[in-house]
């Protein structure tokens, strides 16, 4: 894993990609001390990517603000602790009937969104790690849209 950034790893071009304790650990090191209280290795190659996968540590301390991905569909896998996926309406309203709870120790272990929701992460465990799909390629400003940005 070469760092790009705070909070941000790449495996670069590696044609075969291995993540193992030693990275997971690093990752959950890196999250502890950078600023969003997280941080994640990108498997892909680039933000040109159709496919994004990343691996990314939260520590409890890591706010993820509410947002929703136009187009793009989402799925996560947990490879450590507890973490809530929480869906909100277009009032922004907390739908508390939906929402997702995830543990490494029993499950379930897989989520993943279909449509585009407003949603937010929210880190159960003083540690939580995830394996996120997502379509690509990232666009800056438009691949996240946050409430202030709503479209009406």
């Amino acid at each position: 894993m070469k760092k790009i950034k705070e909070g941000v790893f790449s495996c670069g071009d590696l044609s075969i990609i291995q993540i193992g304790h030693n990275e997971i650990d690093q990752l959950i090191e890196e999250a502890k001390s950078a600023d969003l209280r997280r941080a994640r290795v990108n498997i892909h190659k680039s933000a040109d990517d159709l496919l994004h996968e990343m691996i990314i540590a939260f520590t409890s301390e890591s706010e993820v603000k509410i947002h929703k991905h136009p187009n793009k569909r989402e799925s996560f896998h947990i490879i450590r602790g507890r973490v809530q996926i929480q869906f909100y309406d277009e009032d922004l309203v907390e739908m508390i009937d939906k929402k997702v709870i995830m543990c490494s120790e029993n499950g379930p272990y897989f989520y993943r969104m279909q449509d585009q929701l407003w949603h937010k992460v929210v880190p159960l465990s003083d540690i939580c790690v995830i394996h996120e799909i997502t379509d690509g390629p990232f666009i800056l400003g438009q691949s996240s849209i946050f409430p202030e940005n709503k479209i009406k």
